[in-house]
């Protein structure tokens, strides 16, 4: 069955959307991120590369028993994106023959930056543009995060199968999710930590993630130094 989505985690810094993000990878046995930031290279388990070439050479070693790669481009997020996107068709060709159930997840990390509402305008993004439309037939499940929605291309965002929304406590970040559910996105001005919206179609519920992060710890009070004694009761304790 083919039954790869295209998944979108929107919300603010903190608020837990990476954890989620990583809650959906574990469900995979291949998966791939585009890490401009470096952080999921930085994750147990995960190999960090830096080209195209030692992503596609890293996803031809892991084939069989599976792998977790980082990539970390060097160059224009956008540009990497429709490359790898062109890969994993390639890689994936078995899979839309029939001839393989193996799926890979695809993680785009900052995806306002590697799929804007420009980038969905250029004809050197045709190769993303493809996997939107047509990576379900390959077996590619996509999961796109960013704090900013209103910035990643349309494209993208209106066709997310799922999109988990966290907190998102300013209006212009809220506009795009209350063209889909209407007051419902007024929700997302308070929603704690860990806590998002989810919706399906026209189904909204509210999820929790399975390892909410933990609210800082209140600051110790300061240690007060032992009053010195008075030279009275020094001189009394004395005698």
């Amino acid at each position: 069955m083919k039954d790869a989505k295209r998944n979108a985690i929107w919300g603010m810094t903190g608020s837990g959307k990476s954890t989620l993000a990583r809650e959906l990878a574990a469900d995979f046995s291949h998966v791939i991120a585009l890490d401009p930031a470096g952080d999921w290279g930085l994750e147990p388990g995960w190999k960090a590369v830096t080209t195209i070439a030692q992503a596609e050479h890293a996803i031809a070693a892991g084939m069989a028993g599976g792998f977790k790669i980082a990539w970390r481009p060097t160059f224009s997020t956008g540009q990497a994106l429709d490359a790898l996107s062109r890969a994993l068709m390639v890689v994936q060709e078995p899979y839309r023959l029939g001839h393989t159930d193996r799926k890979i997840c695809l993680m785009i990390d900052e995806m306002a930056e590697a799929y804007s509402n420009s980038d969905q305008q250029r004809a050197d993004r045709e190769g993303f543009r493809q996997l939107i439309l047509q990576g379900r037939h390959y077996g590619v499940e996509i999961v796109g995060i960013s704090q900013r929605p209103q910035d990643v291309g349309a494209r993208f965002r209106d066709n997310a199968q799922v999109t988990y929304c966290f907190a998102l406590p300013y209006q212009n970040a809220r506009q795009p999710i209350a063209q889909m559910i209407g007051k419902k996105a007024d929700d997302l001005i308070s929603l704690e930590r860990g806590h998002y919206l989810r919706i399906e179609g026209a189904v909204v519920s509210h999820g929790e993630t399975r390892q909410p992060g933990k609210a800082p710890a209140s600051r110790p009070a300061p240690k007060t130094r032992p009053r010195a004694k008075t030279a009275a009761k020094k001189a009394s304790a004395d005698a």
